[in-house]
C-alpha cells in the first residue's frame, strides 16, 4: 500500500508521534489488516496525551471488534 510506504518516511521525521501510529492504524484498518491496525491504534493511544483526540483513537480501536479478527 503506497500510503504505508509514505508514512514510513514521515515516521523517521516524527519518531514516536501518536498521529503517525494513528494514520498507520487507519490505513491498515481500511486494508483489512485488523490485527496490525489494532497494534498501531494501541501505539497511538499509548503515545497520545489525554483528551478528546485520545478518546477518538480509543473509539476507533474499539470499532475493530466489529470488523472481526482478520488480517495480520
Amino acid at each position: 500500500m503506497a500510503g504505508l510506504a509514505l508514512l514510513r518516511a514521515v515516521q523517521d521525521q516524527l519518531p514516536g508521534h501518536h498521529r503517525v501510529a494513528l494514520v498507520r492504524g487507519e490505513l491498515l484498518h481500511r486494508d483489512g489488516q485488523i490485527t496490525s491496525a489494532a497494534a498501531a491504534y494501541d501505539e497511538a493511544i499509548a503515545a497520545c496525551p489525554d483528551g478528546v483526540e485520545r478518546d477518538h483513537i480509543i473509539a476507533r480501536r474499539a470499532s475493530l471488534a466489529e470488523a472481526g479478527p482478520t488480517g495480520s
